[in-house]
């Protein structure tokens, strides 16, 4: 028999998965049909103060789920419904992943009356992924980013970035992917690597209905950008010659006017 524990807090819900074996992320499993190991587990969670996994809905604060996740990460399960932001959420935790119950319905939103040069989210813990997520970013001509990574091994998947100035920047961060995202309505960048980024994937994402650019900086390599579908119009691809990127017209759905090679 295999027993899990489950604590049940005001919003909050830590549930301990029996089927992960990453120990990068605490799970307590008991088996055998002594209740004595049942009970020492439960005195051993109680005393580590660790969180596995946990769900909240827009009456709770995101900031408040991820800190209750701690610094050593976990899962942040969010159902449908609107989170609005007035201040940058900083996420400094390691493994620390979000995930929307509803993809698409689950919306992280910035009016134009909180504009700032700050992004709405600065993820710069490393192996921290964020899926689902609708980003809205209603801060007009404002220079700034809706998601901001300078963690390594970060991933966005699965996400749609709409009324943004930019979409996402990656800066200085290796081996950062970007995935299956839906990116419209943008004023200037939809992706941008800067700094000495390595070995980052941009694929399988929607470029559309004037998303902004994919712009790769001087120094990012070893990239791959491959399987993009780009709007038809006033997009463009641009990277540094040399830097070992597979890309270009014959592997995304892109004009080949409209991509440009620097030197």
């Amino acid at each position: 028999m295999i027993f899990v524990s489950t604590v049940v807090m005001p919003i909050l819900r830590r549930v301990f998965s029996p089927r992960r074996t990453n120990t990068s992320f605490p799970v307590t499993v008991f088996s055998g049909g002594d209740h004595r190991f049942r009970t020492i587990g439960r005195q051993i969670e109680s005393l580590a103060s660790r969180q596995c996994e946990i769900c909240i809905t827009p009456d709770t604060p995101i900031r408040d789920g991820v800190a209750a996740l701690g610094k050593t990460g976990g899962r942040l399960y969010l159902t449908e419904g609107l989170w609005n932001f007035n201040r940058t959420l900083e996420i400094d935790s390691k493994f620390i992943q979000i995930h929307s119950l509803s993809p698409g319905r689950t919306v992280f939103r910035r009016e134009s009356a909180q504009a700032t040069t700050d992004p709405i989210i600065s993820s710069t813990g490393v192996n921290n992924v964020f899926e689902g997520i609708r980003f809205i970013d209603q801060t007009g001509t404002v220079a700034t980013q809706a998601l901001k990574i300078t963690g390594d091994n970060s991933i966005v998947r699965n996400c749609v970035f709409e009324d943004f100035y930019n979409g996402v920047l990656i800066s200085g961060a290796n081996r950062v992917r970007v995935m299956d995202c839906e990116f419209h309505t943008g004023v200037n960048r939809a992706i941008e690597y800067s700094g000495t980024c390595v070995g980052g994937m941009i694929t399988a994402n929607a470029i559309e209905r004037t998303g902004g650019n994919v712009y790769l900086g001087d120094d990012v390599s070893q990239m791959a950008v491959i399987g993009n579908t780009f709007d038809t119009v006033s997009v463009e691809l641009s990277y540094f010659a040399g830097q070992s990127i597979e890309t270009g017209s014959a592997l995304n759905v892109i004009d080949s006017s409209r991509v440009e090679e620097r030197c």
